[in-house]
């Protein structure tokens, strides 16, 4: 295995060849619904880094030369700390989460990189309860669980929610680029926390719309 290099900086936050570990797939995080590619695993001193697969990295390589966009350290770290996660996390967290990667990397330079990596779409905002944009690595087509206690956010994968039809929204001047769904409520976590049994809660606005439709 490959010596990781000094500094807290890992080997690809370098852009250097790592030593690995191949692995299969990691099992779901979040209720079996979050899916992983291959990953592989850095050792660095006593800390585990989880970078992208290679075909992934490379990906993202081919993606910033296409656009004209100069793979950096930063980038390549800061598109590594999104990866690894299935939290969907804000920008101050992805700025705290990469300081042992890239030390004295400034905020605006986080900012500005998460920015960027979404105009070239290597990252997508996902929009959340809570006040600040969160970001996702996974471009595919997938939609989000949402619960309304902890502003956790759930990937959930389902072909026939990926082609529905669109609204025609010409008369208001509106473009429709994307979208995704987002399915509201109360995650696994927060029901036990609150000794709520499994099913729909009684009494909630779904119930009451479905009897009031009745």
């Amino acid at each position: 295995m490959g010596v990781a290099p000094q500094g807290g900086q890992s080997a690809l936050a370098l852009g250097a060849p790592w030593g690995i570990i191949t692995t299969s797939a990691n099992p779901a995080r979040e209720q079996g619904l979050t899916r992983r590619p291959c990953w592989y695993i850095l050792l660095s001193g006593t800390k585990e880094h989880e970078v992208p697969g290679q075909e992934k990295l490379e990906g993202f390589e081919a993606l910033c030369r296409r656009h004209g966009m100069p793979v950096t350290v930063q980038r390549r770290a800061i598109y590594a700390f999104v990866c690894d996660r299935t939290d969907h996390p804000t920008a101050d967290r992805v700025y705290e989460g990469v300081q042992d990667r890239i030390p004295g990397v400034s905020r605006m330079t986080v900012y500005r990189t998460l920015d960027a990596l979404v105009r070239i779409g290597a990252l997508k905002k996902v929009c959340s309860p809570g006040p600040t944009i969160r970001f996702d690595a996974n471009t595919t087509p997938h939609h989000h669980l949402v619960c309304m206690h902890c502003d956790k956010l759930i990937d959930y994968e389902d072909p026939t929610l990926d082609d529905l039809p669109l609204p025609d929204l010409r008369s208001r001047g509106f473009k429709i680029d994307d979208y995704a769904i987002q399915f509201r409520g109360i995650c696994a976590d927060c029901r036990k926390e609150s000794g709520q049994s499994g099913g729909q809660k009684r009494g909630s606005t779904i119930d009451r719309k479905r009897r009031k439709g009745r």
